[in-house]
């Protein structure tokens, strides 16, 4: 208790010190801990069920065609059911298929949700039960048992308003209606954002073995199962399906990941687990500032620190009290960053909230944060107390009782300059981190499109195999659609397109004259399906050629416009008249390119390279899900309604979902560069602040300390310029120094980020320039304030100071 009330009375002597000081692990503690939360929240905490961690994914790895491991696509039914009889290692495996589901509830309105088809063992390996109602029984993955449907608390909610008698009601999804057996707890959403689970029909036609549905694999590993172990049985178990049907297991492996980095991302972790790396550097100025502030309060209490140890103090003593009283200042400053971190975490909520996030996600204040929190500041207090104190410890006794006030017994000169280096190099590379991050947030608002987006409307319609199982009902449906909805008023154009640009999946494609080994050499480009006034509602224009007219339908010769991009990569000779087939799907025949159109966007939003695009008759290949486009008059949601009834009017059961602008959608697409940019920025602008303050502080403390030595100086002649030049060249060799190590660690920390980067690469060598005149601008400043100072002093008044 002597400890605790001796640094609070510290405290109050001092407080703008010890305010700087809060301040500073204020910064610190409440960054890191806001990334932490945000790390914890999405990766660490894992899955909310029992031994979560023990649950894994199995992909199959085409090693013809991917390189490494991590290269998984979906397995075929026929592979999970083989993995399944055979493998040992793990307790259990369920496969599923995630599809649009389109609802019809009991009131007759139709809504698309996302669904799921399992085999039923599914939750009993994640260890999920039902809130009401039961499982799905084992039998039901039978070709022709009775169909059945879980549905989420949501859907429970809005399609039954909460009622317990919905167990045994019928929904009628994608056509074909299904029993509702069980309601899921709130908050369930396995595997992503989904909201409804069917049994998955288990159906293994030896015939079609290579044309098997794909599904995606999971596995709960056994109590005495180790990873190691299931990779090499399953490694065995791909070499004998490989020697049992070379025609479809030919050179296919299996892969066993993380499942949570294969539903958000390798990628993704690995810029979490930067990001949360790069706020520690803001920890370590802080901690780095604390360390000098303390170094100079030492300074300054020598004598008193000499007279406790000449009256019997010992030297742990004295190191206890100085840890004491910066174990205070971090607790406090903890409680401070705890503010900082609750508003920090709300803000990054409602940042993240309409962007769908995984069901697991959940982003808080929990114990664990709270015991992260309480470990960050204990070590903030010995990282920046321990080398003060410890110093102060070490001080003359003889030497300072005897002198008259000119020595401190202290030297801090070369550890403090050196603190103050690497603050500097840190803030340089968060400040790279940062200013690439706010470039990204500038391009993607400034992106150009080619075409107006605030006003094009479009929302998603799918049509199910069970009502549209041929081609002819899904052109005849879409036909009508946009017969109903051009006459919507408001609505100038309305088409249809399997892509929302800028937004469009990649394919791949064959050229002519042109042989390939294997699917890794085809080349890549974007495919759109789409209904002849497309362009008409982006006002697009062709620049070559023609776009699509009623002559290209279903019969007619099959045709294909390309963008600017595609033209000068595949035939930079002219690209009216040439022809290129789509290597996949059932439609793979040679089209004729009859026209030219500007990128319009696509590929815009990926770090890829992959511009180039294709659009081709949504009458020649009719998809089964599209988005529907309008070009509006007026407020584009204001048709919402309007059109929404206009479907119906096609087909009762069809829903619109995610009715929006294509600006929306952009937006949507790109709020991981606007949060996460911002993140960075206030890094960066945070370690500016402290590395700022940190130079500046020792630079006043060594002035202050050399006052009676400037003034001998200039009592023998020195001029107030002669002093200026000493104390600014001390200063800048340290903000030099400080930068030219930080350049290492901001292209080490820039080449980590790539995927929050958007138009602006690692290497920008701009930005390194930028950054350095602005920290050199500051550094400069903080130099500058004090060796004026020093240059003003009165030789006299300096002279008799001590």
């Amino acid at each position: 208790m002597t400890d605790l009330r001796l640094a609070f009375r510290m405290m109050g002597k001092q407080p703008g010190m010890s305010l700087l000081a809060i301040v500073a692990l204020a910064l610190g503690i409440g960054l890191t801990t806001t990334m932490f939360s945000i790390v914890n929240g999405a990766v660490l905490r894992g899955l909310p069920f029992e031994d979560s961690d023990r649950i894994h994914t199995l992909q199959r790895v085409n090693h013809a065609v991917a390189d490494g491991p991590d290269a998984g696509e979906q397995a075929t039914l026929h592979d999970f059911a083989d993995w399944r009889a055979r493998q040992t290692s793990f307790e259990s495996l369920a496969a599923f298929q995630g599809r649009l589901a389109n609802v019809v509830g009991p009131d007759g309105t139709p809504e698309r949700y996302r669904g799921v088809w399992q085999t039923p063992n599914t939750f009993s390996l994640l260890r999920a039960t039902p809130a009401l109602g039961r499982d799905f029984r084992a039998d039901e993955e039978r070709p022709g048992a009775e169909p059945v449907v879980i549905i989420s608390d949501k859907v429970w909610r809005e399609r039954f308003d909460s009622r317990a008698d919905a167990i045994g009601q019928p929904l009628r999804i994608n056509g074909q209606v299904m029993t509702v057996v069980g309601v899921m707890p709130p908050g369930f959403a396995f595997p992503v954002v989904h909201d409804l689970w069917a049994p998955l029909t288990v159906d293994l036609d030896p015939a079609g073995r290579g044309q098997s549905q794909r599904v995606q694999v999971i596995a709960r590993l056994g109590d005495a199962g180790s990873l190691d172990r299931a990779s090499a049985e399953f490694a065995t178990i791909a070499s004998q399906l490989a020697a049992e049907h070379p025609d479809t297991n030919q050179s296919i492996g299996v892969a066993i990941n993380s499942y949570i980095e294969s539903f958000i991302g390798s990628e993704t972790v690995a810029a979490l687990f930067t990001m949360l790396a790069a706020v520690f550097g803001v920890l370590v100025i802080a901690c780095a500032n604390v360390a000098n502030l303390v170094l100079a309060r030492a300074a300054d209490r020598t004598r008193e620190v000499a007279v406790r140890t000449a009256i019997g103090a010992s030297r742990g003593r004295v190191i206890r009290q100085m840890l004491t009283e910066v174990l205070v200042l971090a607790l406090i400053g903890a409680g401070a960053g705890l503010a900082i971190a609750d508003a920090g975490i709300t803000l990054f909520n409602r940042a993240i909230v309409d962007t769908s996030p995984p069901f697991w996600i959940d982003i808080r204040i929990d114990s664990t944060v709270l015991i992260f929190v309480s470990v960050v500041a204990v070590m903030a207090a010995v990282v920046a107390g321990i080398v003060p104190a410890w110093r102060a410890s070490r001080t003359d006794l003889a030497g300072i009782m005897k002198d008259e006030g000119r020595s401190t017994g202290i030297r801090m000169g070369r550890f403090s300059r050196g603190l103050v280096v690497a603050e500097l190099a840190l803030s340089f590379g968060l400040l790279v981190a940062s200013g690439l991050a706010i470039q990204s947030i500038v391009n993607v608002a400034n992106v150009d499109f080619g075409f107006p987006a605030h006003d094009v409307w479009a929302g998603r319609v799918v049509l199910p195999d069970q009502d549209y199982p041929d081609e002819a009902k899904r052109r005849q449906a879409y036909d009508a659609m946009l017969t109903r909805v051009q006459t919507v008023p408001g609505v100038l154009s309305a088409a249809l397109a399997t892509d929302v640009a800028p937004i469009a999946t990649p394919n791949v494609i064959r050229l002519p004259g042109q042989t390939y080994a294997n699917e890794r050499e085809y080349p890549g480009a974007r495919g759109v399906m789409i209904t002849p006034d497309y362009f008409t509602v982006l006002r697009a224009a062709a620049i070559e050629g023609r776009l699509f007219d009623t002559r290209d339908h279903e019969s007619a010769e099959p045709v294909a416009i390309v963008n600017v991009s595609f033209a000068r990569k595949f035939f930079p000779n002219g690209a009216i008249g040439q022809r290129f087939a789509m290597a996949r799907g059932e439609h793979q025949e040679w089209r004729i390119v009859v026209g030219v159109v500007a990128d319009l966007g696509l590929g815009q939003f990926t770090n890829g390279t992959l511009r180039e695009g294709f659009y081709v008759p949504l009458a020649q290949v009719p998809a089964a899900a599209v988005a529907l486009v309008a070009h509006v008059a007026g407020a584009p949601l204001a048709v919402t309604a309007p059109i929404r009834q206009a479907v119906r009017d096609v087909d009762s059961n069809l829903p619109i979902s995610s009715p929006g602008t294509l600006e929306d959608a952009k937006n949507q697409g790109t709020w991981a560069f606007r949060v996460f940019g911002s993140l960075f920025m206030a890094f960066g602008l945070a370690a500016l602040f402290l590395a700022t303050v940190g130079l500046y502080g020792v630079m006043s403390f060594a002035v202050a300390r050399r006052t009676q030595e400037i003034g001998v100086r200039m009592a023998m002649g020195a001029a107030g310029a002669d002093v200026l030049r000493l104390v600014m060249r001390q200063g800048l060799w340290q903000v030099a120094l400080g930068m030219t190590i930080g350049l290492g660690l901001a292209f080490a920390l820039a080449s980590a980020m790539t995927a929050l980067l958007f138009g602006v690469t690692p290497r920008e060598p701009f930005m390194y320039v930028v950054v350095a005149a602005a920290l050199g601008a500051t550094g400069l400043l903080a130099c500058a304030i004090p060796a004026r100072r020093a240059a003003r002093v009165d030789p006299m008044v300096a002279l008799r100071s001590q």
